[in-house]
């Protein structure tokens, strides 16, 4: 409370009485590191007694100095760390990457050899001076750099960069050799799909296309199981957002699991919403297979058009039905919507009028479970 309040003072003496906690120390000095208050929080670090309490302090003041751009002053608290400790490798670490981003090149390597001893250790700093190096496209340099990385974390990390910027260069044999160094079967579905997004906005829509193919192919196996992230919906979106949905449409058709495929699909829908190709969107939806869940809510096109009508009370009951999503609601707001298409033809008022009555009881039982459930968490939170 007192560090809240800003008593930082009141704190310290607090912390003393309390059989000297170091975690209350921790605490002070993350409070005044935010403040801005740097010399105090050295003084507060200095009072800490346990090494491993004083060292990650430290390391939180230098990290914060980094981010400040006061690069000689987290060297000087770096030297504060115990030596070769993780704590004083991670401050090193950050440093060695500021310096490769900045092309001081020379300066990253150095610091690495000087200050990280440990050779076992290094792989993290190596780890960010190859990315950097391939990132600024001096591949050849990247690779040489990952010669010295010792952990199969940090290959894979830095192939991966080298080869998205492999395809950003139009090296697309460069950019596969390195895919397939990466390692991992997801980590080179990723790459595939990175270097497809990249050739595409580069205006190479046949590369686009070929390593789309290769990252479906390389992620096959990944479908069938939890371990697939997504990543194809990437350039889906990319082509969908960028007007081509003939050819979105037909990457989302190559996705061989038939639920990641109506995902696909329904991303097209929801993009094609937003562009206001509604006509466009009920062609999409049309295509996810019949009982998927997708299917049910991408078929609700016409939510936008009720969102739009002018009468508050309309509004707000669609959205409650959007944002419970109950089966039951939802049946009511597939005749809602029905009734809103009836109604161009005739009385739109009165329309309106019944079709919102007819959510009603509908919204209340909804509306009554969530209030019971949230009261009954509250009672069975300590």
């Amino acid at each position: 409370m007192q560090v809240e309040a800003g008593d930082i003072a009141g704190a310290r003496k607090t912390a003393f009485l309390i059989t000297y906690d170091e975690y209350a120390f921790r605490a002070i000095v993350k409070a005044q590191v935010k403040a801005g208050d740097i010399v105090g929080a050295m003084e507060t670090a200095a009072l800490i007694e346990d090494v491993g309490e004083k060292d990650e302090s430290y390391k939180h003041i230098a990290t914060a100095q980094i981010g400040a751009g006061n690069i000689d002053e987290a060297m000087d608290i770096a030297a504060l760390i115990t030596d070769n400790s993780w704590d004083q490798i991670s401050v090193y670490n950050d440093i060695v990457k500021c310096r490769a981003v900045s092309g001081d090149m020379d300066g990253a390597f150095e610091l690495v050899e000087e200050k990280i001893g440990d050779p076992e250790k290094q792989y993290i700093a190596y780890g960010y001076i190859a990315i950097v190096q391939a990132e600024a496209g001096d591949i050849e340099e990247a690779i040489g750099t990952v010669s010295l990385i010792t952990k199969d974390y940090w290959v894979e990390m830095a192939y991966s960069a080298i080869s998205r910027a492999q395809a950003m260069t139009g090296d697309m044999d460069g950019a596969r050799n390195s895919a397939a160094l990466a390692g991992t079967e997801k980590e080179i579905a990723n790459i595939y799909t990175e270097i497809a997004k990249a050739r595409f906005e580069a205006g190479d829509k046949h590369s686009a296309d070929k390593y789309f193919a290769l990252g479906i192919e390389a992620s096959a196996d990944l479908f069938e199981t939890d371990a697939y992230d997504g990543y194809v919906f990437d350039i889906i979106k990319a082509r969908a957002g960028a007007g081509d949905i003939v050819r979105a449409r037909k990457m989302a058709a190559l996705v061989p699991n038939r639920e990641w495929k109506a995902i696909a699909y329904y991303h097209i829908v929801e993009l094609q919403i937003e562009a206001g190709d509604i006509s466009g969107a009920r062609e999409t939806a049309a295509l996810i297979e019949d009982g998927n869940a997708n299917k049910r809510i991408a078929e609700k096109i016409d939510i936008p058009r009720a969102l739009a009508m002018p009468d508050p009370e309309v509004r707000s009951r669609v959205e409650l039905a959007i944002k419970y999503r109950g089966e039951p609601l939802f049946d009511d707001l597939s005749r809602f919507l029905k009734s809103l298409a009836a109604a161009e033809s005739g009385d739109i008022a009165v329309a309106l009028a019944d079709a919102a009555a007819g959510l009603t009881e509908a919204l209340k039982e909804l509306q009554e479970n969530d209030v019971k459930w949230q009261g009954s968490r509250a009672e069975s939170t300590p």
